[in-house]
């Protein structure tokens, strides 16, 4: 199975394809298999997180496929290691503490992907990307 194959398989189980974290995860992971290296990750830290709610009562059906959250989230620098050597050989710049609005939307199978993560002060423009949680 080639790097492209599997990379598409995996990004497929958090990023709706279409979407802008679909196409950043992907040129991220595509990039690691290529370079024969992995990335050690640290969990981000969400707080202040807010979005619709259902009413008392009712389904998260009521929500329709999409939803729009508003969160805080930062993380630490990320190494990325030669697999054959497990050495760092670069990083994952880290993500301070950034408000952003995160897409998520809900496919067949009924389980949430991400489609996008823009900061606020994001101008919505085509050549200003997703901000990246890796």
């Amino acid at each position: 199975m080639t790097s492209r194959r599997k990379t598409a398989i995996k990004v497929g189980n958090v990023a709706l394809p279409g979407c802008g974290m679909y196409a950043l995860l992907t040129r991220q992971t595509t990039a690691l298999f290529d370079e024969q290296a992995y990335l050690k990750p640290s969990a981000p830290a969400f707080s202040l997180i807010t979005g619709p709610s259902p009413a008392p009562g009712s389904t998260v059906a009521v929500l329709g496929n999409q939803v729009t959250l508003a969160v805080t989230a930062s993380r630490p620098a990320e190494p990325v290691l030669s697999r054959s050597k497990a050495t760092p050989i670069s990083a994952f710049d880290a993500l301070p503490a950034t408000a952003l609005q995160i897409t998520l939307n809900q496919g067949a199978d009924k389980k949430w992907r991400f489609c996008t993560v823009n900061a606020w002060s994001d101008t919505g423009e085509a050549g200003d990307p997703s901000v990246a949680l890796l």
